[in-house]
């Protein structure tokens, strides 16, 4: 394979990794919460605790596709070759 391709092919993979985990925070939170050992003790911060991070999820999600859409639009650095 030519260098350019691998690099391609390696920053597809990890913008498809990020958004795996970021779709995984997004669909379940309380797993999340779980693995990270996150408990809160009242309920309502619990609720506020979740809309929050769903919408930073949402942020990040849009931040890692801009960023990860740059593979098809510039081409590869030379440097790096």
């Amino acid at each position: 394979m030519a260098p350019s391709v691998l690099i391609q092919a390696s920053v597809m993979l990890a913008t498809l990794g990020a958004i795996l985990l970021l779709c995984f925070s997004l669909f379940f939170p309380g797993r999340l919460a779980h693995m990270l050992r996150y408990e809160m003790p009242e309920p309502h911060n619990h609720t506020f605790s979740v809309r929050v991070e769903r919408l930073l999820s949402l942020l990040s999600l849009m931040g890692v596709v801009w960023s990860g859409a740059s593979v098809f639009q510039i081409d590869v650095c030379g440097l790096l070759r």
